[in-house]
C-alpha cells in the first residue's frame, strides 16, 4: 500500500464556479495570462477536473516549472485557486488547482459604454 493511500484527500466535488467579465481597458492581466497557447492548454486541463501541477504536466506534457509559472499567474489573475491537495505516492502534499471561472467575457465599452439593454454600436451615418 502507497503512503498517498494512508492521506486524506481534500478536493471540492463541486467547485461553484461563475461568469467572470474583464474590461479591456483594466483587465487585472487575464488577457495576458490567456494569449499563451500553453496556458490556455493548462486551463482546458483544469476544464475537466481540479489537478496537481504534476497531473497537468503530465497531461499537457509540458515541464513542470512552466505549469507552475503558468498557475501562479493563472492565481494573480483570479481564474483559479488551490482548492485542495493530494498526497504523492512518497507522502508529498500537493495543491489541486480548479478553476473559479466557468469562462470569462471581454467588455469593450468600459464604464462609459451604453446599457446592457441598448445598442452598443455607434451611430454612423453613410454619405453618398
Amino acid at each position: 500500500m502507497a503512503v498517498n493511500d494512508l492521506l486524506p484527500e481534500t478536493v471540492p466535488n463541486d467547485v461553484d464556479r461563475n461568469t467572470r467579465t474583464v474590461d479591456i481597458a483594466d483587465d487585472g492581466g487575464v488577457l495576458e495570462v490567456l494569449a499563451n497557447d500553453t496556458a490556455r492548454g493548462i486551463l482546458l486541463a483544469l476544464c475537466k477536473s481540479p489537478q496537481t501541477a504534476s497531473e497537468i504536466a503530465a497531461e499537457v506534457e509540458v515541464s513542470l516549472q512552466s505549469v507552475c509559472y503558468h498557475l501562479d499567474r493563472f492565481q494573480n489573475a483570479g481564474l483559479i485557486e488551490a482548492a485542495g491537495t493530494r498526497y504523492s505516492p512518497k507522502g508529498k502534499e500537493m495543491s489541486v488547482y480548479a478553476l473559479i471561472t466557468d469562462s470569462v467575457v471581454v467588455e469593450l465599452e468600459g464604464e462609459t459604454g451604453h446599457g446592457s439593454t441598448g445598442s452598443t454600436r455607434p451611430e454612423v451615418k453613410q454619405h453618398g
